[in-house]
């Protein structure tokens, strides 16, 4: 069952994660995570690095390879992985735990290959005895068809394992929010080091709304807050419980 939960982003402990927890988070292409989780997984790998818990394990569906930004034959060439692998790192993920299968880019949803995909996750999930699950809501944060079937494949093998939480991110479609302004710098570091598809200007003063959109993320300054709905005061997600 979901339930829809608003948890204030000033409690690192967002997931409320026991140091037994073996955390992962699931995402279709290698700069989903900066683009719509990034300040959840820098409050998680903090937490997890000063409680000396297991480390954060990642997948991360496809190579990105269908993307049409930046330098094609780099695209081409399936080298997003090289960026992927530098996000995870960024992220507190070590090469060890991170798993790149190379599945189709914007293909994910097609029949077969979401059974494929599934079967992928369902052997990663059991392999390395995942207790905790964070992939992007039912919307997909964006709506891109890789985003909601990547949800989807991990969402439905809770039947598979019951003991296992899953936090769908973002699950009203409005991209990350993060209060205050200031905290930025999470994001803009992840989506730098996928340089194939961002250009980032860190010392542009005068960032706004309309900008960080386009990358896929609200930031808003802390004098904006009163016209906020209550909601976009927090990081938004959906909880599968573990029964």
């Amino acid at each position: 069952m979901a339930n829809t939960i608003n948890s204030s982003i000033e409690n690192r402990n967002v997931f409320n994660l026991d140091p037994t927890d073996r955390v992962a988070y699931f995402t279709a292409h290698p700069d989903d995570a900066s683009m719509f989780m990034a300040y959840a997984l820098d409050n998680t790998s903090k937490l997890i690095a000063e409680t000396r818990s297991e480390p954060l394990h990642a997948y991360i569906a496809s190579n990105g390879e269908a993307s049409t930004k930046g330098d094609r034959e780099f695209v081409l060439a399936g080298r997003r992985r090289e960026e992927a692998i530098a996000e995870a790192e960024y992220f507190g993920v070590p090469q060890s735990r991170l798993h790149l299968p190379g599945h189709p880019d914007s293909k994910l949803g097609e029949s077969y290959n979401h059974s494929v995909l599934t079967r992928d996750i369902d052997s990663f999930i059991d392999s390395n005895r995942i207790t905790t699950a964070i992939t992007l809501g039912a919307a997909g944060g964006d709506g891109h068809s890789d985003h909601v079937a990547t949800h989807h494949a991990v969402v439905s093998l809770q039947r598979n394992f019951p003991r296992m939480n899953i936090f769908s991110l973002n699950s009203k479609g409005q991209g990350e929010i993060i209060i205050p302004k200031t905290n930025i710098d999470v994001k803009l570091g992840g989506l730098a080091l996928n340089s194939s598809q961002f250009e980032i200007n860190r010392n542009d003063e005068n960032i706004d709304n309309s900008s960080l959109h386009r990358l896929g993320g609200f930031v808003v300054a802390s004098s904006q807050v009163e016209s906020l709905s209550p909601y976009q005061h927090y990081l938004d997600y959906e909880s599968y419980d573990a029964h």
